[in-house]
């Protein structure tokens, strides 16, 4: 049976209708668009930079925007807000203290640990899929505007020089700082484990179904792995051992339980998140790599989304904590 057609089948339930999870992270993520919108106001009347004024206005603009959305979800499930969003008075400060690049900095400190926030947000929300969608649309949107940020600062040049890669190519006249080099290769280290944790848990499954699963996931790992190769390749950096080509076809399928590896796997998908997260969040000098992991981090998202649902028809996700009192 097809992955679609299963997911087809989910049902409402009220045993999935808000976590602790959703309540814990919804409060604390409206908070600090409330907290970065007094923030923005200040840094409105004193910045004098045209463009990062436009670009405070606009990041301003989205986050009004969607405070609305997020407020109902507090509302529908009866949860009490945080002290509500109160305007700056325009005020005159020192130039001399508040310059262009240090809110700048902060404008850039902010968009990244927001991303950080709405990840961690959506990596531990199992309960109610229209919250997590909207942390993963949400995580969507901030990665848009930290990449806008990051290119601006990077312009300006009020990001110190970074320690450079020293292996780059002669022929190249593309750069790479070393934390990107290193996170190329983490990604590429962890991918090619997967796939051989993947291929060990294909030859214990017993429900067709979540071999499919399995397998489709499988090619996709595989996949991202050739190509990860390419760019370590290209940038000359040193490649991670291969994972086995042959892998025994047949095991002892008492010795693990399908939920258990489906346990397993939903952990790596998590653990994948974060490393793809930590990666772009400090991928500052080439927009190209960041690029590429923006691109891997969407995927998981969606990925993530989608094994959350099967993991819940099938009764192998454990539930989280409901919100409220039992009924």
């Amino acid at each position: 049976m097809l992955i679609s057609t299963l997911l087809s089948k989910i049902n409402k339930n009220s045993h999935y209708e808000i976590g602790l999870s959703e309540v814990h992270y919804l409060w604390h993520i409206i908070k600090a668009k409330y907290d970065f919108l007094h923030f923005s106001d200040i840094w409105a009347n004193q910045v004098h930079d045209k463009d990062l004024l436009a670009i405070i206005k606009i990041y301003g603009a989205e986050i009004r925007s969607d405070i609305k959305t997020w407020e109902k979800y507090l509302h529908v499930f009866g949860v009490r807000g945080p002290d509500g969003y109160t305007p700056v008075a325009h005020t005159i400060s020192n130039p001399q203290l508040v310059r262009d690049q240090l809110v700048a900095t902060l404008l850039f400190s902010f968009s990244q640990e927001h991303i950080n926030m709405l990840i961690k947000s959506f990596r531990n929300s199992t309960t109610n899929d229209g919250i997590k969608n909207l942390f993963k649309d949400g995580a969507k949107k901030a990665v848009k505007r930290f990449s806008l940020i990051a290119k601006y600062i990077k312009t300006k040049g009020w990001i110190a020089k970074q320690p450079m890669y020293q292996n780059q190519p002669t022929d190249s006249n593309e750069e790479l700082c070393a934390g990107e080099a290193l996170h190329l290769w983490d990604h590429l280290s962890y991918r090619n484990d997967n796939i051989e944790m993947t291929q060990t848990f294909i030859s214990f499954v017993k429900d067709s179904d979540f071999r499919l699963l399995l397998e489709r996931g499988l090619q996709s790992l595989v996949k991202q792995a050739r190509s990860l190769e390419k760019e370590l390749i290209q940038l000359k950096i040193p490649l991670p051992d291969r994972p086995p080509n042959v892998k025994p076809p047949v095991a002892a399928k008492d010795l693990i339980d399908d939920d258990n590896i489906f346990r397993w796997v939903y952990q790596g998908i998590q653990g994948a998140l974060s490393i793809h997260t930590l990666s772009l969040v400090e991928c500052i000098h080439n927009d190209r790599i960041r690029d590429l992991f923006s691109e891997l981090l969407f995927s998981e998202l969606d990925m993530l989304s989608s094994i959350t649902k099967y993991g819940k028809l099938k009764g192998w996700l454990n539930p989280s904590l409901r919100y409220g009192m039992l009924r």
